[in-house]
């Protein structure tokens, strides 16, 4: 063979490898930058929701709860719709001869602001209390609250009425040694009963019990019933 075609041949073997060799060595970089890429980190994003707004059952105005916000009670001065339960005679406590005085049976009440007699024998009397302070009722007389002017309250004949005094009808005599009238004060809790009349005192007045109705009396309420 001829020397020229030999080391031609050669030559031409060697470019072919040698680009073969090239080529398989791109191939393997190509596949090794795929197998050590980084993949990329996605972070899965909640459902964003907006937090409904929601009402505490307990929740209250300021005006519900601010004391000051309300209006003062008004003084009672109606018809009770409901008459109180009369004491019996079991309920009384006090010894009602410690009350006489003559035909009469006086007391007060702790405050002395209510003043009471019973009139046993007396149908026009009866069981009555006058104030020194007291609701003045509409369906009642002019009062004024003063001496001359009493607010009072009387069961006589079966009737509950309002009555307006100018004199101490049902204030009794001096018991503590001045001149203030009045009677023996009747202690919160106690009841006195006298034939066919019943009185109690409690903190919210003095209340008494008579044939056909009765009535309380203090310095916040003036009810008959």
């Amino acid at each position: 063979m001829h020397p020229t075609r030999t080391a031609t041949r050669a030559l031409h073997a060697c470019v072919i490898a040698f680009g073969l060799a090239i080529t398989l060595t791109a191939c393997g970089s190509d596949d090794s930058a795929a197998d050590t890429a980084t993949p990329t980190a996605t972070a899965s994003q909640p459902d964003a929701t907006t937090p409904s707004a929601t009402t505490s059952p307990n929740a209250t105005s300021p005006a519900a709860t601010d004391p000051s916000a309300s209006p003062a009670p008004e003084p009672s001065t109606g018809t009770s719709t409901a008459r109180p339960a009369p004491p019996t005679r079991d309920d009384a406590n006090v010894d009602a001869r410690d009350f006489q005085s003559g035909p009469a049976f006086y007391f007060q009440s702790p405050s002395g602001n209510i003043m009471c007699g019973v009139y046993p024998d007396d149908p026009q009397l009866g069981v009555g209390c006058q104030a020194s302070d007291a609701p003045v009722s509409t369906d009642g007389p002019p009062c004024e609250n003063s001496a001359t002017s009493a607010v009072g309250i009387k069961l006589a004949g079966g009737n509950a009425q309002r009555i307006c005094l100018n004199q101490g009808i049902y204030v009794g005599p001096p018991v503590d040694g001045t001149n203030r009238g009045g009677g023996k004060v009747l202690a919160y809790g106690d009841t006195i009963i006298v034939q066919s009349v019943a009185c109690q005192s409690t903190e919210a007045g003095i209340t008494c019990w008579g044939p056909g109705g009765g009535f309380t009396l203090s310095r916040d309420v003036n009810e008959v019933f």
